[in-house]
């Protein structure tokens, strides 16, 4: 009789798991497209973020300095990747790749003058990397959020050598610099 109902109890809990598998499949899938929809929402941040400007002064020799108005940004051309990581609390990299190009107004007497400008332009050459620079940020993604685990530019030396990676200096005042910093 005790076999008859072990055997049972043991029938009955494999049919519980059983039909609990499916459920196991989607729990465990669910903070994969929770990642995808991090991911996007990252591309909708870096997206939005506006170009940082600056007014700086230009030293002409025997001179007296000029102004002009330089500006970073906005990012553009961002793309997402996501990849796992091999970590319990962060089991999840995101890596965000942009470009920021590089504009400027003309050169100004003052540094008022030059504040007040908002037609800035490209850099006119045939040289990328004197109009823009390539970034990638890498995130963490945990259950705690996001993490920034590190930000790179892309360095070119123009010479037809490969170019690398290295790390890319940060501004308070960049937008693109406040994401994922908590």
């Amino acid at each position: 009789m005790r076999v008859k109902i072990h055997a049972k109890k043991s029938l009955l809990l494999y049919l519980i798991l059983l039909t609990a598998w499916p459920g196991m499949i989607t729990a465990m899938s669910g903070p994969e497209m929770d990642v995808k929809v991090v991911a996007k929402e990252l591309e909708n941040r870096f997206e939005a973020c506006p170009r940082r400007e600056m007014v700086i002064p230009f030293q002409q020799e025997k001179h007296k300095p000029v102004w002009a108005k330089l500006g970073f940004g906005p990012p553009t051309q961002v793309f997402a990747d996501i990849k796992p990581y091999d970590s319990v609390l962060y089991p999840n990299i995101i890596t965000i790749e942009f470009r920021l190009d590089f504009t400027y107004g003309p050169m100004r007497k003052s540094k008022a003058e030059a504040t007040k400008d908002t037609n800035l332009v490209t850099l006119a050459v045939g040289v990328p990397s004197l109009r823009g620079s390539r970034y990638r940020y890498i995130y963490l993604v945990g259950s705690d959020g996001i993490r920034v685990k590190s930000r790179e530019v892309f360095q070119d030396p123009m010479n037809g050598t490969n170019g690398s990676w290295s790390d890319a200096p940060t501004y308070p005042d960049a937008c693109w610099d406040r994401i994922g910093v908590k």
